[in-house]
């Protein structure tokens, strides 16, 4: 977990014990989400506060059993984030350059069409 999402995590989580319950509590989250995944323009602004703090307990969960590229980008997919945010949050988790993000994301697009594609032949 970066620096900055532990400082935003813990201030959450400080809030949360203490009964402080004030509108910085959704911004905070939106941030510490956003920097578990490794970028700043990533949209989660629409989501409702129950699955912002899912997400957030999600990210945090898989953050301790140490965070695989795959498991990245299922979220960012579920997201619909955009391509240069989704390298972005791969050159910064990851630490790959922006063509080892293009041929991550590459690989992860031909596995999820292909698993599509097995689901319809099998039906």
């Amino acid at each position: 977990m970066t620096k900055q999402a532990e400082k935003l995590f813990s201030d959450i989580f400080n809030n949360s014990i203490n009964g402080e319950e004030d509108g910085d509590t959704r911004e905070q989250t939106e941030q510490a989400v956003k920097a578990l995944l490794g970028s700043e323009n990533i949209d989660v602004s629409n989501m409702k506060d129950e699955e912002l703090d899912s997400l957030l307990q999600k990210l945090v969960a898989k953050q301790e059993e140490s965070m695989e590229p795959t498991d990245t980008l299922e979220i960012l997919y579920e997201l619909r984030t955009p391509q240069e945010a989704i390298f972005e949050s791969l050159m910064n988790l990851y630490g790959f350059h922006l063509k080892e993000a293009k041929v991550v994301y590459a690989n992860s697009l031909y596995e999820k069409k292909r698993k599509i594609l097995k689901r319809k032949r099998s039906k």
